[in-house]
C-alpha cells in the first residue's frame, strides 16, 4: 500500500508545481484534489489492476451518499413509510390503524382493495404509480406512518414501501449499479485466482483467498466464508469510509495548520530532522515512539477500525510529502463553515494558498 500513497501523492503535488511558479505562490481550493488523491489511493490499493471501474464506483457511491443524507435530514422520508402488516384484512379496521376517525378507515380499506398489484404482492394504501396515486384521499395521506399494511402472504412482519418518486428510483439504480460493478470485479478476480494469473495483493484479492482458506480449514464441512454478497458489501464498505475519511483528515489538517503557524513549522522541522539518535532503539523498537502507528507489526485490540492504521498512515504520508514542497495560507476567501455529509466537510471549500518551497 505504500507505492499506493506516494505515488498518488505524487501525482498531486506535480499538479499543484505546475500551478505554483519556484518560489511563487498560488490560491487553490484544495479540497477536490484531495477528495481525488484520497480516491485514487483506495482504488489501487482495494482494486488494483481495475483500477479505473474503482473510481466509477466511488462516483456513484458519493452521489448515493448525498441521496441518503438528503433523506436522513428529512423529518418525514418522502416516498418511504414504515409500518407493520396485519394478519386479516378485517385487523386492518381496528383502531390501531389510525388515530382519529374511524371513517377514515374505512376510505383506507376501501383503496386498499383497489390498490392491490402483483408486482409488490402487497395489498397497501401508498400509491405505486400517479394513476393509484389518486385515488388516495388526504386524509388517508395525513395519517402518515401510523397507516398498516397487509400482504398475500398474512406475514407480520416490517416492511418499507416504496413510492418510486424520481430521486428514490436513483438511489435503487444507483444501488443496483455499484452491486453490479462489484460483483463483475469479483467474478473476473475469483476466476483470475482459479487461473493463477493473479495474487492478493489488493483487497478483494485478500477478502477471496482469506475467505476461500477459511472454507478449506473450517472443521465444520457446514461452515462456509463470505458469501459473494457478503464480499461485496465488505468492498462497498471499505472503499466508501478509506476514501471519506482520510481526504476529511487531511483537507481539517491543511486548513488548522495555517490557523497555527507555528505548528506548521514545527511539523515541517520534523519532515527535515536529520538527526540520528540510535540509541532510541536501546530498549526496541517497540519504545522508540510512544506515537501512534510508529510500530505496528499487528492491529491493536479485537474491536479496533479495521482501516484505523491504513487511513492515518496514508494521511501522515501525504502531509510529509506535501510539507517539503508547499507552506499553507488561508486564503482571505475561505469561509469557515461546517456541514456533515456522514463526515464533517468544509461546505465552501478550502481555499488555500500554496506558496512553493
Amino acid at each position: 500500500m505504500m507505492p499506493a500513497f506516494s505515488t498518488s501523492c505524487s501525482k498531486l503535488i506535480e499538479k499543484w508545481k505546475k500551478m505554483v511558479s519556484p518560489q511563487g505562490s498560488h490560491q487553490l481550493d484544495v479540497w477536490p484534489d484531495i477528495q481525488t488523491f484520497s480516491s485514487d489511493v483506495i482504488s489501487w490499493t482495494a482494486f488494483g489492476s481495475n483500477y479505473e471501474e474503482g473510481k466509477r464506483i466511488l462516483q456513484l457511491q458519493k452521489e448515493q451518499d448525498v441521496l441518503v443524507l438528503e433523506a436522513f435530514k428529512s423529518v418525514y422520508m418522502p416516498g418511504w413509510v414504515i409500518t407493520k402488516e396485519r394478519s386479516t384484512l378485517s385487523n386492518l379496521r381496528k383502531p390501531a390503524l389510525v388515530d382519529g376517525d374511524p371513517a377514515v378507515q374505512d376510505k383506507v380499506v376501501v383503496n386498499v382493495d383497489k390498490m392491490q398489484t402483483e408486482r409488490w404482492k402487497l395489498i397497501g394504501v401508498i400509491a405505486l404509480s400517479d394513476s393509484q396515486l389518486k385515488v388516495i384521499p388526504d386524509e388517508v395521506w395525513a395519517c402518515g406512518s401510523s397507516v398498516r399494511l397487509l400482504d398475500s402472504s398474512k406475514k407480520k412482519t416490517l416492511i418499507r414501501r416504496f413510492i418510486l418518486t424520481k430521486k428514490n428510483r436513483r438511489r435503487t439504480n444507483l444501488d443496483k449499479e455499484i452491486k453490479a460493478k462489484l460483483r463483475n470485479l469479483i467474478g473476473r478476480k475469483v476466476q483470475a485466482i482459479r487461473n493463477g494469473d493473479t495474487s492478493g495483493d489488493d483487497l478483494i484479492g485478500m477478502l477471496l483467498q482469506s475467505n476461500n482458506q477459511y472454507s478449506i480449514e473450517a472443521i465444520d464441512p457446514k461452515v462456509n466464508g463470505m458469501t459473494i454478497d457478503e464480499v461485496i458489501e465488505e468492498c462497498k464498505l471499505f472503499y466508501f469510509a478509506g476514501q471519506e475519511t482520510s481526504s476529511t483528515w487531511l483537507i481539517w489538517t491543511m486548513i488548522v495548520l495555517p490557523m497555527h503557524p507555528s505548528w506548521q513549522e514545527k511539523v515541517r522541522g520534523e519532515v527535515f530532522h536529520d538527526e540520528f539518535r540510535p540509541e532510541r532503539f536501546s530498549e526496541g523498537i517497540a519504545k522508540a515512539s510512544k506515537d501512534h502507528v510508529a510500530y505496528f507489526p499487528l492491529g491493536w485490540e479485537p474491536r479496533i477500525c479495521i482501516g484505523q492504521n491504513f487511513a492515518m498512515i496514508e494521511a501522515k504520508v501525504a502531509l510529509a510529502m506535501i510539507l517539503q514542497h508547499f507552506a499553507f495560507q488561508l486564503s482571505p476567501s475561505y469561509a469557515h463553515s461546517l456541514y456533515t455529509i456522514i463526515t464533517l466537510q468544509p461546505q465552501h471549500g478550502a481555499q488555500i494558498i500554496l506558496h512553493r518551497l
